[in-house]
């Protein structure tokens, strides 16, 4: 595996192992997360992208705001982590094309109740976590080819 990416492996819902594995400054990265409220929504995730912000400060900050009916995100909170990659030297190109990589192959599996989130039953948590573990290969070809490019 690339130095430029690591990939977490985490027991759902136990946020703080990731939060003691990624390093402060990490920017850019790649999740997969789980509604507790709504355990039928699961949501794809990027950070990084909108060029502010820190890895750990998405996932340990941004799903603690204040839940508003016009926000997909925040009206489902509480969200359970499931899957997680730290792009350490990623760049926002590299880690929106790894983005549209797992929303292509995701995007043929379930059905899409948002533009990052989407709706299946809950049961498929751990199958979720293999189809995204399967595109990992192909994840690292991406960044590593836009990364070498810019």
């Amino acid at each position: 595996m690339p130095d430029r990416m690591k990939i977490h492996y985490v027991k759902p819902g136990r946020p703080e192992v990731i939060k003691t594995d990624i390093a402060k400054d990490t920017r850019y990265g790649l999740y997969i997360v789980q509604s507790e409220s709504r355990p039928d929504f699961f949501r794809i995730g990027a950070t990084g992208i909108h060029d502010k912000g820190t890895m750990r400060g998405r996932l340990f900050t941004t799903y603690q705001r204040k839940p508003s009916e016009k926000n997909w995100t925040t009206r489902n909170l509480k969200w359970k982590i499931l899957w997680v990659a730290e792009i350490q030297a990623g760049t926002q190109f590299s880690t929106v094309a790894a983005e549209y990589v797992i929303f292509s192959h995701f995007v043929r599996l379930f059905s899409f109740v948002d533009y990052s989130g989407f709706c299946s039953t809950p049961e498929v948590a751990s199958m979720i976590v293999d189809e995204v573990r399967s595109l990992e290969a192909e994840l690292e070809k991406v960044i590593a080819f836009q990364i070498n490019k810019e």
